[in-house]
């Protein structure tokens, strides 16, 4: 995990493991489609039951906001996410060839916002 803190937020990233997610669950094979379901409750109802309720449990956790998500592809990456202002939090998922990344920028929304920003500019 790599944290960064700044005098008014703070940055952590870290490459998600499916094995490892979560102590007690392994995810391995189906990590990216649990990830897409907290964020897009259409994508739940394929999931067993059990993982539903993982994935809901998870949306309580990050205090989503309905229907304001961003899920865009930029370049040869997915991006989901959401800023919850109940925890001054942005949370991003970035899915590339490779790996999952997490994201979580604690501050003020503009800083989220310049994190997919950033991300939008390296990419084109």
């Amino acid at each position: 995990m790599l944290i960064l803190k700044y005098d008014d937020w703070v940055l952590s990233h870290q490459v998600v493991d499916g094995e490892s997610m979560y102590s007690q669950v392994d995810l391995t094979g189906v990590t990216g489609e649990f990830i897409q379901s907290i964020f897009i409750p259409e994508k739940r109802s394929v999931l067993p039951n059990w993982l539903q309720l993982l994935a809901e449990e998870q949306v309580r956790e990050f205090g989503l906001p309905k229907g304001e998500v961003i899920s865009q592809k930029v370049g040869q990456f997915e991006l989901l996410g959401t800023y919850s202002k109940q925890h001054r939090s942005g949370y991003l998922y970035v899915f590339d060839r490779a790996a999952i990344h997490y994201i979580v920028i604690q501050g003020i929304e503009e800083r989220y916002q310049e994190m997919i920003n950033n991300i939008r500019e390296l990419t084109s």
